[in-house]
């Protein structure tokens, strides 16, 4: 491609490709974002359980809040890494594995914390 029009040698830098995944994350995330949240709204009907022992004001605040706001992180993840990274290289692939892993966890305490309506969620140990 570099040699129809050389804007594309842009796309062998690092960092060109990381302030691509930079920008490209942050218009998923802000695009997705409202959408995301009203569905959450609509899909838990109450929000999380809040704790007791936590300060009086998120009685007040965290009210109806939803849970699993980190699907829209992982909606911006792996927008901008499937768009800009190199997957021939074994760091992407630990990097994606190790955000994947982490997010099912995520996923999992949000999951028990919505089912059985407790804050506690899955325990730190199982973290």
């Amino acid at each position: 491609m570099t040699y129809y029009a050389s804007f594309f040698n842009l796309f062998r830098y690092l960092t060109f490709r990381s302030i691509g995944a930079l920008m490209s994350s942050f218009f998923i995330v802000f695009l997705v974002g409202k959408p995301f949240i009203r569905w959450m709204k609509n899909m838990q009907k109450g929000g999380q359980p809040i704790r007791l022992d936590g300060p009086e004001t998120h009685l007040l605040y965290k009210k109806n809040t939803p849970t699993m706001g980190g699907g829209m992180l992982l909606l911006g993840f792996l927008g901008s890494i499937i768009l800009w990274c190199d997957w021939s290289s074994p760091y992407v692939w630990l990097c994606a594995f190790t955000f994947l892993s982490l997010s099912f966890l995520g996923f999992l305490d949000d999951i028990l914390k919505i089912v059985y309506q407790n804050s506690a969620g899955l325990s730190g140990k199982k973290k």
